[in-house]
């Protein structure tokens, strides 16, 4: 029995060796040419050997873990803040679940201490997802979220780009992708407890109805996203401008004689177009401070544009006398 035990603590002490981890400096410009020189590239487009306080710990190629991107030799650690247009690209998530559900409120009552609960909640929830959100990604505890970008489509479907001898499938974007999907997670936490909130304390007349109408198309919002991600990111400034526009429509076309409706929404409409010129502006970089003052007064002349020109479009208000 003895002896059993020792050759199979000889072996486990064998592969402890075996598996130990190398130790080669990649934290200088000097260490990376030599590094580079001596070893060859991994294959895939996504590969890379494990990185570690300055130094390489494997020459084995494989993906690189989360928070990490591959220089092509090894996955090292991303630092880059997030840009305007990154931003933008989240913000446009919370921006788009709030505006559904205050539609999805308005147009399902007309109760006024109902209708502006479940919107001041619909703000809240998405408000605060957002947040905790910022604040569980690197370098935690702080809404300065740092990322590895986005250089092509292809960074947003790593699993598609991989060679015959290595398989590597990462988020190259990291965290653009799981970010997303985090807040989905935290909002849908935070939906729920407002939920409650209301139908307990406020109301429970129109409670059923509009909760399911807000509820429903989540799983297809997911699926489109986790689908089209990459396609989302390389355009989502022009679909919510295209989103915006149509907001628009739907409340002039279906409150075009209750102005209160319309006040009401204006910031939400506002919000939505400004945001969408930003981003517009952040991609194609025209980002100095004259475009920057053109997306913030641009949304605000189209509803006192609505006000001075309904007199000539409300058939209503029309004086038709016959000859």
């Amino acid at each position: 029995m003895r002896n059993l035990f020792s050759f199979y603590f000889f072996i486990f002490i064998l592969f402890i060796i075996s598996v130990k981890s190398i130790s080669i400096c990649y934290d200088t410009d000097q260490c990376k040419i030599d590094f580079q020189t001596n070893y060859t590239k991994c294959g895939g487009t996504y590969c890379g050997r494990k990185y570690k306080n300055g130094e390489v710990t494997s020459l084995s190629c494989s993906s690189c873990q989360k928070g990490y991107r591959t220089d092509g030799y090894v996955c090292l650690p991303c630092k880059k803040n997030l840009t305007g247009y990154q931003w933008s690209y989240f913000v446009f998530f919370p921006v788009l679940i709030t505006s559904y559900l205050i539609i999805i409120t308005i147009f399902s009552t007309n109760v006024k201490r109902e209708r502006l609960s479940h919107i001041v909640f619909s703000v809240v929830e998405t408000v605060i997802a957002f947040f905790v959100t910022t604040i569980t990604f690197p370098p935690y505890g702080n809404v300065k979220v740092t990322t590895c970008n986005s250089t092509a489509l292809a960074d947003w479907y790593t699993g598609f780009h991989n060679s015959n001898d290595n398989h590597c499938m990462s988020e190259a974007v990291f965290p653009l992708w799981s970010m997303v999907l985090a807040f989905f997670g935290y909002w849908f936490i935070f939906f729920m407890i407002c939920r409650v909130i209301i139908w307990r304390y406020i109301e429970k007349a129109f409670f059923t109805t509009i909760f399911l109408r807000s509820i429903h198309p989540i799983p297809f919002f997911l699926l489109g996203f986790l689908l089209l991600s990459g396609l989302i990111y390389y355009s989502f400034s022009w679909i919510l401008l295209i989103y915006s526009v149509s907001v628009d429509v739907i409340f002039y076309l279906y409150t075009f004689t209750k102005k209160k409706q319309i006040v009401g929404s204006y910031f939400l409409r506002y919000a939505l177009l400004a945001l969408s010129l930003y981003a517009i502006t952040q991609q194609t970089g025209l980002d100095n401070n004259l475009y920057l003052i053109v997306v913030l007064v641009a949304p605000l002349i189209i509803s006192p544009l609505y006000y001075f020109t309904q007199i000539l479009t409300n058939p209503d208000d029309w004086e038709i006398t016959d000859p």
